[in-house]
């Protein structure tokens, strides 16, 4: 991207996996520290800049930013009002506060908030909060099933056009939905079962509305200085998210909302996060048809990634494979922010943290001999360097502050944001 020494140090150390705290010779001289960053961040603008004396772009766009806008692959059809008004007629009934409140996330997740949107649209939205909520209830005190969201209604018609296995062996496979709260997706190849978290699409919506609204606010040079001075703070941004997959009974409904900055940067977000969500089913479904009598290991868990990427760069049946570029965002920023999770994880369970983190670094690897088929527009080359950029400094944040300071935050969490 650029041959800036403070960039190359990083993509050598962070992206080749040479920057383990007990490798003496990983760490850089003092005054990169922080200035690796900075200056990748620099290098990015200054290609966006240039950029835009030609071309002006859709990521400064303000059109969607005082909007409600809908995301129709989720738990509510927009075109009608959540039902449940039942529930304010009848004795109230006890229901579980965790399920009541994930439910509630998933309804609610059916609408995003533009930046800039005023006091009538804020009123529209917390009626329909507040319907979502007395949807919930309803649906757990009358013991109704969790609801098929759209996406994963598609996925299974679209295995079948593209021929990858027979209808039978597919339809063989059953996909159930549950309410844990983990990017969660795992497999019964025995018992031909899917199971996937019904959390794992709205969460990954949530981070990429993060990634794309940053990274287009310092992308525009009149948002640029207050943009950086928030991305020095990124880590405090994902954390909340990140959180959340380790504890049993998060308040989800009580999680910071991300607003999306415009349009363009909500229709990015909600597309990647379909591409993830469907990479993650479709990782799921190779070990069902492909390995169920074989012993699970690292060769058949890449096998299972390269049948998805497989999946969704070459079969149009999955909706993206038109737009390569979308993929290749929605897969990078997947891995990076999955890295984040494993961080944590392993502070919060005593473990010693695998910085380098080989295992997602090689399914991140399966991309590169896609590369050179890999066509986007300069837009979506900042938007996606930017985003990787920003992960990046969230890993380099989080070692720089340590585990202490990690569990500690994890503390907080759970106070301000679990049952």
């Amino acid at each position: 991207m650029t041959e800036d020494p403070y960039w190359a140090w990083l993509n050598e150390n962070i992206r080749k996996g040479k920057h383990q705290s007990s490798d003496p010779q990983s760490k850089p001289p003092a005054h990169m520290q922080v200035s690796d960053y900075n200056s990748a961040f620099e290098q990015i603008c200054r290609m966006r800049d240039e950029f835009l004396k030609s071309y002006p772009g859709d990521l400064s766009n303000p059109k969607g930013a005082k909007a409600m806008m809908w995301d129709i692959d989720g738990y509510v059809d927009p075109t009608n009002e959540p039902i449940g008004h039942n529930a304010l007629t009848t004795p109230p009934i006890e229901v579980n506060p965790y399920e009541l409140a994930t439910l509630h996330y998933l309804l609610r997740s059916s609408i995003v908030l533009g930046a800039d949107i005023g006091a009538d649209g804020m009123q529209s939205f917390t009626k329909f909060s507040e319907a979502c909520a007395r949807q919930a209830h309803f649906m757990l005190a009358t013991r109704q099933e969790l609801p098929v969201p759209a996406w994963l209604r598609d996925f299974k018609d679209a295995l079948k056009s593209a021929g990858v296995a027979s209808s039978a062996a597919i339809d063989k496979i059953a996909v159930s939905t549950t309410l844990r709260s983990q990017i969660y997706a795992y497999s019964y190849p025995a018992q031909h079962r899917i199971e996937v978290s019904a959390v794992t699409r709205e969460h990954l919506r949530t981070v990429n509305l993060v990634l794309c609204s940053m990274s287009s606010a310092i992308l525009d040079p009149r948002t640029r200085p207050n943009a950086l001075k928030a991305a020095d703070n990124i880590a405090d941004f994902l954390l909340p998210y990140v959180f959340s997959l380790y504890f049993p009974c998060v308040n989800y409904s009580s999680l910071p909302m991300p607003r999306a900055r415009n349009g363009y940067v909500f229709s990015v977000a909600h597309r990647a996060a379909q591409v993830q969500a469907k990479f993650l089913l479709a990782h799921e479904y190779a070990h069902v048809l492909n390995h169920g009598d074989k012993k699970p290991g690292r060769g058949l868990e890449l096998e299972a990634d390269n049948f998805a990427y497989d999946l969704l760069f070459e079969y149009p049946e999955f909706g993206e494979s038109d737009d390569s570029y979308l993929i290749y965002t929605s897969a990078k920023w997947l891995f990076l922010y999955l890295s984040l999770d494993r961080i944590v994880g392993a502070v919060l369970s005593d473990y010693d943290i695998d910085w380098v983190d080989l295992p997602i670094r090689d399914r991140d690897a399966l991309l590169i001999p896609r590369a050179s088929t890999v066509k986007g527009t300069m837009e979506q080359q900042a938007l996606q360097q930017m985003g990787d950029v920003l992960l990046f400094k969230a890993k380099y944040t989080l070692k720089a502050r340590g585990s202490e300071w990690i569990k500690a935050a994890a503390r907080d969490f759970e106070t301000r944001h679990c049952f």
